[in-house]
């Protein structure tokens, strides 16, 4: 049976209450409750691990003086689930196409795509999403073009929202003309 905030009533008769506070002890014991949130007082430390059990708690993070959401397994491995920060625990699913994106757990948000045009250092490329600060890194690959010279992607100047490809001819001129290029982006959220 599910969670009945309305049992038992100012009405009920102290012979009843048993009847109707069982079913929701029952739904408490097995999560049936809809919460909409949830508060988690802060912890002063690691809760003691216990066999067959998970816990989720808050505690304060050293590192900023924010208290944080954790969770700890029966093996007593803690792990800070958020930094700082409201993170979405359950994010959106990943855009599957050729431009996308995708949320990892711990801040992370790895984005790709393909960009034309023509990659003299001058032209920047713009990620679909802004990350939070800069870009951790940045991969790019040009499509290959039938020629006797290999290409490479120079990066630079990678921000929050941007960063600025030259292509660059085996021997190290710039390549002229336009060109398609792959690229992949990792940073915080």
């Amino acid at each position: 049976m599910a969670w009945d905030k309305t049992q038992p009533t100012t009405a009920t008769k102290l012979r009843l209450v048993p009847s109707v506070i069982t079913p929701n002890w029952d739904a408490l014991e097995n999560g049936d409750v809809p919460y909409v949130k949830l508060r988690l007082a802060e912890q002063a430390s690691n809760p003691s691990n216990v066999a067959n059990v998970a816990y989720l708690y808050s505690k304060e993070d050293a590192a900023t003086g924010f208290t944080e959401l954790f969770s700890i397994n029966s093996n007593g491995n803690a792990t800070q689930l958020t930094k700082s920060s409201v993170i979405q625990l359950t994010p959106t699913a990943p855009t599957l196409s050729s431009t996308g994106r995708v949320y990892l757990p711990g801040g992370l948000l790895i984005q790709w795509g393909v960009t034309a045009g023509t990659f003299d250092g001058g032209t920047t490329v713009s990620f679909s999403t802004a990350f939070s600060s800069a870009a951790y890194v940045v991969v790019a690959n040009p499509l290959f073009v039938s020629t006797t010279t290999r290409e490479f992607v120079q990066v630079s100047g990678i921000t929050a929202a941007l960063w600025t490809p030259r292509l660059i001819q085996d021997g190290g001129g710039n390549v002229t003309g336009s060109r398609t290029l792959y690229w992949v982006a990792i940073g915080p959220t």
